[in-house]
């Protein structure tokens, strides 16, 4: 079975420049908002959450690119 884990390690994103990497999905700690994101080959992203403030929690998404408008989280790598 194939499945990703948090022990792979994380990126800290709590800034607006654009982070890169294989993410499986984010953890926002405080109230975020985000500007873009880059969906891995083969997924979808629905942008309808671009301006959006997301509540702290988990949100599953695999994207190679994320950038912030404000806000924190933690964006689980997947490699």
């Amino acid at each position: 079975m194939n499945r990703d884990h948090a022990d792979k390690g994380w990126e800290c994103v709590k800034d607006t420049s654009a982070h890169t990497g294989h993410f499986y999905g984010i953890i926002c700690y405080e109230a975020t908002v985000i500007a873009a994101l880059t969906a891995e080959p083969g997924y979808t992203i629905d942008t309808d959450i671009y301006g959006e403030s997301l509540a702290p929690g988990y949100y599953p998404m695999r994207i190679t690119s994320i950038t912030l408008t404000s806000g924190a989280c933690l964006a689980l790598n997947a490699q």
